[in-house]
């Protein structure tokens, strides 16, 4: 396994981890209350459309735990090649694409990466 692929797989791990509470039960996926899919890296249902058809080829894909993994993989493996650290990595598979540097504690628009979504739930970037 190249150098690439094994950063990636060690992202996606810590993601893993960090969407799931420190340890991922395949057999007990929880939904998110945001609207988030039962899935291992919390997809909301548009996102995995999006991803399914970037990286699988079709937007209808179902989401299972082997197809969300390649998916995120493969994901992380762009990321890499856009040059993101590891922190970077992690900001944009929480707060969306354009926002590779919402760790920092601002989104790009200058507002907090800290606060309640619109469901009233904390989140920190």
């Amino acid at each position: 396994m190249d150098e690439k692929t094994k950063l990636a797989y060690a992202v996606v791990r810590a993601l893993a981890a960090q969407e799931n509470g420190g340890s991922v039960n395949l057999n007990n996926l929880q939904a998110g209350k945001s609207g988030e899919l039962k899935s291992i890296f919390q997809f909301t249902p548009d996102t995995w459309a999006k991803d399914a058809g970037k990286y699988l080829g079709d937007s209808k894909t179902p989401l299972t735990p082997d197809n969300e993994t390649k998916v995120m993989v493969d994901q992380a493996k762009d990321w890499i090649d856009k040059g993101y650290n590891v922190l970077q990595m992690a900001s944009v598979h929480n707060a969306g694409a354009g926002e590779p540097d919402a760790y920092t504690g601002k989104f790009s628009n200058g507002k907090s990466s800290v606060g309640k979504n619109s469901y009233g739930l904390k989140f920190n970037v």
